[in-house]
């Protein structure tokens, strides 16, 4: 899951939220300079990826990989989960997408000036940008894929790469609807 399913999966509470937020941009150790709530969001985003990283259905999609892109699947299929988030976000959740992304921005503005640099620039390069709305569309997966790939040691073309999940993004349509409802039962618990 990505960053759109993680913050969506806090379920409006603002400092798992930022928990889930800051987990891929700190240091664990950094976490001792917040709240309990908020590294229980960090816990929260832990079980969130051990879940789907085992999740029969998640190892079905990526299955369908190519043997180029099979190795960079997990960051392909994140990303394209957090697609398929916004295009059926009604099919899981009561409120309006927009709300949501309005309320998430307004959290992360808040809390801003508690995150170290990383985060901090993150937050902001997602709200000027507004990536989320821009998941709506698969030049804006494209866009976030070559940001990712900017980070990499050796960067890979991970933007080329996702036409490898577009040739089954019927199946793995599929797959994701099945997984999330999944997922947010087990969140649940």
């Amino acid at each position: 899951m990505n960053y759109l399913a993680h913050l969506a999966l806090s379920n409006y509470d603002d400092e798992h939220l930022i928990g889930n937020f800051l987990t891929d941009l700190i240091h664990r150790s950094e976490f001792t300079n917040f709240s309990s709530a908020i590294y229980h969001g960090h816990i929260l985003h832990q079980k969130i990826d051990s879940f789907t990283d085992s999740h029969e259905l998640v190892l079905q999609a990526k299955s369908l990989m190519g043997k180029k892109s099979r190795r960079y699947a997990g960051i392909l299929l994140d990303m394209y989960f957090d697609h398929l988030l916004v295009q059926n976000w009604s099919s899981f959740y009561d409120d309006d997408l927009n709300d949501f992304i309005n309320y998430t921005y307004e959290v992360l503005l808040r809390h801003e000036g508690t995150f170290p640099d990383r985060a901090k620039f993150f937050s902001q390069r997602l709200r000027s940008y507004d990536l989320f709305r821009s998941y709506a569309h698969i030049d804006g997966i494209k866009g976030a894929l070559r940001g990712i790939d900017k980070r990499l040691k050796k960067p890979v073309g991970l933007d080329e790469l996702l036409e490898d999940v577009l040739k089954h993004k019927e199946t793995i349509e599929d797959l994701f609807l099945s997984f999330y409802g999944e997922l947010q039962l087990f969140i649940k618990k």
